[in-house]
C-alpha cells in the first residue's frame, strides 16, 4: 500500500491536528469497545424496556480537552468531492456516530461535547449535530 503524501501533508497542516489534537489533555486512538446498550436506543417504537443490544466497534479518536470535555473524531477515506463531502459523509455515517457517541459517554462517564468527521481526501473536518 502506498502512502498518500498529499493527505498526510493536509492532515499535518489541519486545524484539527494543530488546534485540537495536539492541544488535548489526552488522546485515545483506535479505541476498541464492546458495550451493552438499551435496545430502545435503536428503534423509534420504544417498546423494548429491558432488552439490550451488544454494540462493538472502534472509535478512531477521542480527545479529552483541558477543561475535561470530550471530542469524538472519525476519519473517513471515502472518495468525495469538495462541493458535497459534508452532506455525503453526514448521510452515510450519522447513525454510526450516534451510537459511538452514546458508547463513548457510557464508557467515559461524561457527555461528548462535539462529534467530528475528518475527510482524509479533502483534508478538512466538520462537526455533526448529534443529539
Amino acid at each position: 500500500t502506498l502512502v498518500d503524501k498529499d493527505s498526510i501533508e493536509k492532515f499535518m497542516k489541519s486545524k484539527l491536528l494543530n488546534e485540537q489534537i495536539l492541544k488535548a489533555r489526552s488522546v485515545h486512538r483506535e479505541f476498541r469497545f464492546n458495550l451493552l446498550l438499551d435496545a430502545n436506543d435503536f428503534t423509534s417504537k420504544k417498546d423494548l424496556p429491558n432488552e439490550k443490544i451488544l454494540v462493538q466497534g472502534v472509535m478512531d479518536c477521542i480527545l479529552e480537552l483541558d477543561d475535561g470535555r470530550l471530542v469524538l473524531i472519525d476519519y473517513k477515506t471515502d472518495n468525495v468531492t469538495p462541493d458535497n463531502y459534508k452532506d455525503e459523509l453526514k448521510d452515510r455515517y450519522e447513525n454510526q456516530l450516534k451510537y459511538y457517541k452514546l458508547a463513548c459517554e457510557k464508557i467515559f462517564g461524561k457527555k461528548v461535547f462535539e462529534v467530528k468527521l475528518y475527510s482524509v481526501p479533502i483534508g478538512d473536518d466538520f462537526a455533526l449535530d448529534i443529539k
